[in-house]
Order: structure tokens, then C-alpha cells, then sequence
């Protein structure tokens, strides 16, 4: 459950194998059109996503309990 609704959740793991520290954008598209996503790392405070380390998430889906028919994933570096 998330906010006292029943929840799908996808965890998202991303390790970056580039040279420089980066910062991504995760999109997870469904078969219903219901769609989630952010970035990695959400806040970049404590700076970015450093070569050769990895970064999780969780994505809440709202109303969605069971397992969807496709899921797209897209995942791309954000500009410097």
C-alpha cells in the first residue's frame, strides 16, 4: 500500500558505466497509459550518480495491483 492505496511498485536500479557522474531520467510506461517516472538521483545536493556506482528507486502505481500485459522503460542521461 502508498497512501492507503494498493500499489504496484517497480524498483529501478541504474549503475552508471560512463567516466563522468551523471544524472538520468527514468520513464516507465504501461500497457493500461497509466505512466511513472523521476530522476536518479532525485535531488542532486549530494551531487550525482559517480562512475561505477548504482542508484535505486521505487516507483509507485497507484490503483494497480496486478502485473501489467508490457511495460516500456526508458532511460536517458540529463543534459550538463
Amino acid at each position: 500500500k502508498w497512501e492507503g492505496v494498493n500499489t504496484l511498485h517497480f524498483k529501478v536500479s541504474l549503475k552508471n558505466v560512463s567516466d563522468t557522474p551523471q544524472r538520468y531520467r527514468v520513464n516507465i510506461f504501461l500497457d493500461n497509459g497509466k505512466a511513472v517516472g523521476g530522476l536518479l538521483p532525485r535531488k542532486t545536493k549530494k551531487g550525482l550518480v559517480k562512475p561505477g556506482q548504482t542508484v535505486s528507486f521505487v516507483y509507485p502505481v497507484k490503483n494497480m495491483t496486478g502485473k501489467p500485459g508490457s511495460i516500456d522503460i526508458r532511460i536517458t542521461t540529463m543534459g550538463k
